[in-house]
């Protein structure tokens, strides 16, 4: 089958998604309470963040209610006496500034540019991933970029799929390609949408009941997968 569009995710698959959220939980520590910043946060913040992100790909709450709710969650689980609300708003402003990408990003997206249409899919929240789209200069890659907060429908609604391929006037599922290492939004996104999709696996996590069309685990392999199939 030939491949004319790959629609990328973004966290997790370019950006390097948990440097920046280790940094931002702990700059945001650092600035409203000095010293004070858990040594083990980091797997109890993912833990709840986790939960509350399956929600909301489920469609059982909001985005805004996601922001907060996990400071919430997290100030209680150490008790700490803060403003999740003043402490969302510092994160996330730190978050934006993350423009970090995993190691091979940017070469696999200059062996495409040109060849393959190229398009961005992520839940997220539209500053912070603009934000670092620029920060780390790969936005100039994607023709169109749609963010779950814009367009007020996630992943794995097959509807935000469906956003983006009216945007980039596709008529047919065929020849796109999902890339994404998500298997509950993005590659159950995929299937949802009837597209098909590569799941980016450099851990070598197991699949579980959620089977994706092809399984990756570096980028040289999704570069040879696109490219071999043109």
């Amino acid at each position: 089958m030939k491949y004319h569009t790959a629609f990328f995710d973004l966290d997790g698959t370019l950006l390097d998604y948990k440097k920046s959220e280790a940094n931002a939980l702990s700059s945001a520590f650092r600035k409203l309470f000095q010293d004070s910043f858990p040594p083990d946060i980091i797997p109890v913040y993912h833990g709840i963040n986790t939960v509350l992100w399956e929600k909301y790909e489920k469609g059982e709450i909001t985005n805004e209610f996601l922001r907060v709710e996990r400071f919430r969650q997290l100030f209680s689980h150490y008790h700490i006496h803060g403003d999740p609300e003043e402490f969302s708003s510092l994160y996330l402003g730190y978050l934006a500034e993350g423009g970090y990408l995993l190691s091979g990003a940017v070469a696999l997206l200059e062996s495409l540019n040109g060849a393959i249409r190229l398009a961005a899919l992520t839940n997220g929240i539209t500053g912070v991933q603009q934000s670092r789209l620029s920060i780390s200069g790969i936005g100039k890659y994607f023709e169109q970029i749609a963010i779950s907060d814009t367009e007020g429908v996630a992943k794995p609604d097959k509807r935000i799929f469906e956003i983006l391929m009216q945007r980039m006037g596709l008529e047919s599922t065929e020849g796109i390609l999902m890339i994404g290492d998500s298997l509950s939004s993005d590659i159950q996104g995929g299937i949802n949408a009837g597209i098909d999709t590569c799941w980016f696996n450099p851990g070598g996590k197991d699949p579980g009941d959620i089977t994706p069309d092809y399984t990756t685990a570096t980028f040289n392999e999704i570069a040879l997968l696109l490219v071999s199939r043109r």
